[in-house]
């Protein structure tokens, strides 16, 4: 009898072993399901987390810099084309620092402009004619609409002169200009404190103008290959040089704005707004017409 009861306890425990087993592999596998699905849910936010943060260095990056211009330039008559030709010269050499060729067209009564503006780019060796053509251009335009209803037929305007140009990147297009140039020069008499004529590579070094006006590593390297070439024994840089360098760094697109701020902040200089008064240096930035 006492063994029988022996067997029969002996039969529970291990039935109640054999049951808490179960239970602890039922909660260890529960355990492992919810400690998978926190690990998902957390390499599903990171993953969003740095697409955010791609988005916005993406913006940050696209946000410095202008819109390309369209690779012409229209000199013609009425109040839309009433532009002084320095503003014509300085569009002009935005656009072949990033196109290879630049249309000029020169309509009516501003032929001349035209030509004096392709007559100024070359001089300054930013560009060389391609291509020139001339003849007589009809524009089909609808009158106006009366109060009778009438109006609203195609006509054609008189005939007009008209010149284009089909223009190269010359020797100068891809060199920083005007007033890009001249601050370039201030920023290289400023840090010449010995009137040497040239900065050697720490002096350059210390100026930082990768990191000033916002360089890519394009940029960068572009610009380290340029020091290389044309350092010299003496490891310097004269002023000609200088500004060539600076081109490099200098994006053609960068904004005007954060060019003017990096003077500012970076090299200690004036700009034209801080003054309060324009001259020729702040120019009407040219836009897409």
């Amino acid at each position: 009898m006492a063994q029988e009861e022996n067997a029969a306890t002996k039969e529970t425990n291990v039935e109640t072993a054999k049951t808490n087993t179960d239970e602890t592999e039922k909660d260890a596998a529960v355990t492992t399901t919810n400690t998978t699905e926190k690990d998902e849910t957390k390499n599903e936010n990171n993953k969003e987390n740095n697409d955010d943060s791609n988005e916005k260095t993406e913006e940050k990056q696209e946000s410095i810099y202008n819109t390309p211009m369209a690779a012409r330039i229209e000199v013609g008559n009425g109040f839309r084309y009433n532009r002084p030709l320095n503003f014509y010269v300085d569009r002009a050499r935005r656009i072949l620092r990033t196109e290879k060729t630049l249309e000029v067209t020169g309509h009516g009564t501003r032929v001349s402009k035209a030509c004096t503006l392709v007559e100024v780019l070359k001089r300054q060796k930013i560009a060389s004619i391609k291509s020139v053509s001339t003849g007589m251009e009809i524009i089909p335009y609808f009158t106006k609409q009366g109060r009778g209803g009438r109006g609203g037929d195609a006509m054609w305007s008189q005939p007009t002169t008209v010149i284009r140009f089909t223009l190269e990147q010359a020797e100068f297009a891809s060199y920083v200009s005007d007033y890009h140039q001249r601050k370039v020069i201030e920023i290289f008499e400023n840090t010449d404190e010995n009137n040497s004529g040239s900065l050697d590579f720490s002096q350059i070094e210390k100026l930082d103008l990768a990191n000033a006006f916002y360089a890519n590593e394009e940029q960068i390297e572009e610009s380290k290959k340029f020091l290389t070439e044309n350092g010299g024994s003496d490891k310097s840089l004269n002023l000609p040089n200088f500004i060539k360098y600076s081109s490099i760094l200098i994006h053609p697109l960068l904004k005007d704005d954060l060019f003017k701020q990096a003077l500012t902040d970076k090299f200690g200089i004036v700009t034209g707004d801080q003054k309060g008064k324009d001259n020729d240096d702040e120019d009407e930035e040219p836009t897409d017409e």
